[in-house]
């Protein structure tokens, strides 16, 4: 039977040895763990960035949502607004010791040149700047 193999055998003598060193095999593997350490830090960072962006748009929708009620309340009940607190959900909590988010709104009454009450709302939460609106609403007309 003849054999299909052209050529001397590695094993033939000539010194030539097939596969790979130790070497070669623990340079190939450093090289895959950087790759890996590089695309796990990747990821660490994009779920850090995207828990922040969730954070940030439930913060300027509770500071939106009390904006929006503000304008449609007369001036005997603004004195009402005041420190607000909420869990990471959003959900309204009853005290501070369970707060993530919390809610501050400051009402300057009746600037009697333009006749609108300047409003600030302010919500801040651990870990990022404060989201911060500003308004200037104009007073209600009162029935004389």
């Amino acid at each position: 039977m003849k054999s299909t193999c052209r050529g001397p055998s590695p094993a033939a003598g000539t010194g030539i040895r097939a596969g790979f060193t130790l070497v070669e095999v623990l340079v190939a593997l450093v090289v895959v763990l950087f790759g890996f350490m590089a695309s796990i830090s990747a990821l660490t960072g994009s779920i850090q960035s995207g828990k922040l962006a969730e954070s940030q748009t439930l913060a300027v929708f509770l500071a939106e949502t009390q904006m929006e009620s503000i304008r449609y309340i007369d001036n005997d009940q603004l004195g009402a607004v005041g420190t607000t607190y909420f869990d990471q959900s959003g959900k309204q909590v009853a005290n501070a010791s369970q707060k993530y988010f919390q809610r501050d709104v400051a009402v300057v009454f009746e600037t009697p040149t333009i006749f609108t009450n300047e409003i600030t709302i302010t919500v801040t939460w651990p870990g990022a700047n404060p989201v911060v609106m500003h308004s200037l609403v104009p007073v209600p007309k009162r029935n004389v």
